[in-house]
């Protein structure tokens, strides 16, 4: 079903029981899977591919060739850039920005104001917590920076982060890592499989920390 003032661009193929919102745009040859729902004001650009029951809150930018997989929740106030593979079941909270070429993985959560940059990656099952929320669920009063991943970091399955943590450009965090708020992992860092980083730590630039292997599933070279 369309929306008043609803476009939907030339070779753009919408299966059946999709919901799209008034004032959205569906840019030409893109792929809209069934029972998908788009709510108001949301631009799809240009061979975006979104699976079947996807929802996409109101006023997201999804970018040209993006890929999104089925059961996947997109929040509202969300820009996803080009070339970026969102995964199965994965659940994006409002006010995030994903940079080109990012890629998260199969049912993994991406907490509200968080920033992941042009071709970072994370695994299946990351988590990373909320600007005003710690990963068990408790919301504080005064709401700190959301979780930044650098440009081409890469996060290993398992991995929870929480609020205020930087992952600087290049680092590497193996799988099941535990990482506390407020934390730096410096450019080209790896902090190894299984890991646990309290509040406030800071890695430097090029470290190594923790004892065992380094395990990236779909983000490894």
């Amino acid at each position: 079903m369309l929306a008043k003032l609803t476009k939907v661009g030339n070779g753009a193929k919408l299966g059946d029981y999709v919901q799209v919102g008034e004032k959205s745009k569906i840019g030409p040859l893109a792929s809209i899977g069934a029972g998908t729902t788009i709510s108001d004001q949301v631009v799809i650009k240009r061979k975006a591919s979104l699976g079947s029951n996807v929802f996409i809150g109101s006023k997201n930018k999804v970018g040209m060739d993006t890929l999104i997989g089925s059961a996947t929740r997109i929040d509202s106030h969300v820009v996803v850039n080009e070339k970026t593979l969102i995964g199965k079941q994965v659940h994006v909270e409002s006010r995030v920005t994903v940079g080109k070429a990012a890629r998260i993985g199969d049912g993994s959560f991406v907490g509200e104001g968080s920033q992941i940059v042009q071709k970072a990656c994370l695994d299946k099952g990351v988590a990373l917590a909320s600007s005003g929320k710690a990963l068990g669920g408790w919301r504080t009063r005064k709401k700190p920076a959301g979780v930044r991943i650098g440009k081409a970091a890469a996060i290993g399955a398992g991995t929870n982060i929480s609020k205020g943590t930087k992952v600087m450009t290049g680092a590497k965090v193996g799988k099941s890592v535990q990482i506390g708020t407020n934390v730096r992992i410096g450019k080209d860092a790896k902090v190894l499989d299984g890991s646990t980083l309290p509040d406030g730590t800071v890695v430097p630039n090029g470290a190594v920390v923790g004892t065992g292997g380094l395990t990236l599933g779909d983000c490894g070279p």
